[in-house]
């Protein structure tokens, strides 16, 4: 004879995924954001002004397209 429970009470468990931007010239570990970014890209001006004209709108999209170009230039060495 198969009874069935029913239970009123209920548990639920969410995940949320947090984005950094580490600047390794100086250890500094930022938000990930436009304004981050605006930050960090700064340090070279010619991605940077390309960055800045930009629209927000824009800036927000092409975000990871700008990381990308800026880690391109300027490769994180590790010594062995």
């Amino acid at each position: 004879d198969g009874s069935l429970y029913l239970s009123e009470s209920r548990s639920t468990t969410t995940t949320e995924l947090q984005r950094y931007i580490i600047d390794f010239s100086n250890g500094q570990i930022y938000p990930f954001s436009t304004e981050s970014v605006k930050l960090l890209l700064s340090s070279d001006s010619d991605l940077y002004t390309k960055y800045m004209q930009l629209s927000k709108r824009k800036r927000k999209k092409m975000i990871f397209l700008y990381i990308r170009e800026f880690n391109k230039k300027h490769p994180l060495i590790i010594p062995k």
